[in-house]
């Protein structure tokens, strides 16, 4: 086993070594190649906890690509893989489809004992997120091209749940702008750091020589030009699943969880429609909905003050259920601050009539998927026919 404290490495923004290893991830290192010298590897993009993403050049195609490595723990049977196939076999007639992702290649490389699964995928621009950073700052954003957004995320949703696929993990940093044909990345800059043991002595099997710090997109703001991106793709279905095939549990960021999720309920495509409500929220505002603290229980009180009475039937009977099972040992302890949706503060700096019509728009809409019962919450053929997103009638 791995630890970390008996190894150096120069940069800072990259994952663990420790997730090297038996099991771990794959040791990758720029100009590698793979698939008899097809895929050769450019830059990274990206980690995460079971995975590292890099861009590639497909020499059979002349094209570029992103490569997903999958931890060999993972690799074998894989979830992620069984369902970007059923997307790939999914209808393209679908208006969704075209957000999201198309599985290019897949192959495993290593041994038998130990293979790590490799996901070929379109190489895509930065994240809605932080795109965001860089746009004026304004107490809601209503525009055409937000509510485009908005609308482009429902239907990949859409497509998914025509599927029989759950997502299970939206929110901005899993919404990746699609680059136009014209606009190419630079992919030249890359920083890397050596990985040595402290002790001096050689590096076990399986660990990289050096680990590479993920390309800055928003440093290539100017090149790709981010008021001008237009089309996403929702990406990263590590934590998603078949509807026919409910996990006890999946992950998903606290302040994105649905009520469910918070109290260990049944699991369904509903968990969608709560997340892209949140992920709405934030696209018009900048900002999360809900606050994290260090317990995810804590959401429930602030859902209570967004949502108003309406939410208290329901997440009074989880409470009650949860304690009487046993599965809150004691309620969580929050603070008396006050949370509300601040449409009503915010509404009063607009004084165009077109802006009041959208803020009213937006504010029913997060209503109708912001429901804490799931069973009661809407599916996306009725938000699909909401105001909010329907741009075209605006």
């Amino acid at each position: 086993m791995i630890n970390r404290s008996d190894y150096n490495w120069g940069v800072p923004e990259v994952e663990s070594i420790e997730k090297y290893g038996d099991g771990g991830l794959y040791p990758v290192h720029i100009d590698d190649r793979f698939q008899d010298g097809r895929y050769q590897i450019l830059n990274k993009l990206g980690f995460g906890s079971f995975s590292t993403v890099w861009a590639a050049w497909d020499h059979r195609n002349k094209s570029r690509v992103s490569l997903k490595v999958i931890r060999a723990e993972n690799s074998e049977n894989n979830l992620e893989l069984r369902i970007l196939q059923r997307i790939q076999q999914g209808t393209t007639q679908h208006p969704g489809h075209k957000y999201l992702p198309r599985l290019l290649d897949h192959f495993y490389e290593g041994s038998a004992e130990r293979r790590n699964l490799f996901l070929v995928l379109e190489l895509l621009g930065p994240n809605v997120n932080d795109v965001m950073r860089f746009r004026p700052k304004q107490r809601f954003n209503l525009s055409s091209s937000c509510r485009r957004i908005s609308k482009q995320l429902l239907l990949a949703v859409d497509c998914l749940h025509s599927l029989g696929i759950v997502h299970g993990d939206i929110y901005l940093r899993n919404i990746l702008y699609r680059l136009p044909d014209n606009n190419e990345l630079n992919l030249t800059e890359v920083i890397k750091g050596g990985v040595s043991r402290k002790d001096g002595a050689p590096l076990e099997e399986g660990l990289p020589r050096y680990l590479v710090e993920p390309l800055d997109l928003t440093r290539q703001r100017k090149r790709l030009e981010f008021e001008k991106l237009n089309h996403i793709q929702l990406i990263d279905f590590s934590s998603s699943f078949f509807e026919s095939e409910p996990p006890e549990s999946i992950y998903t960021p606290i302040p994105f969880s649905p009520p469910e999720l918070i109290f260990g309920k049944p699991l369904d495509k509903k968990i969608d429609i709560w997340n892209l409500g949140c992920t709405t929220f934030s696209i018009a505002t900048g900002g999360d909905l809900f606050i994290e603290w260090f317990d995810k229980r804590h959401i429930i009180p602030q859902i209570y003050d967004v949502i108003g009475e309406s939410s208290a039937p329901w997440l009074l009977s989880a409470i009650f259920d949860a304690v009487q099972n046993q599965d809150w040992k004691d309620l969580p302890v929050v603070t008396d601050e006050k949370l509300s949706l601040y449409f009503d503060s915010g509404h009063s700096a607009i004084t165009s009539k077109k802006e009041k019509r959208r803020v009213g728009a937006l504010k029913r809409y997060l209503r109708k998927a912001l429901i804490p019962d799931p069973s009661k919450r809407p599916a996306t053929e009725e938000l699909l026919a909401d105001g909010w997103v329907q741009i075209e009638a605006d």
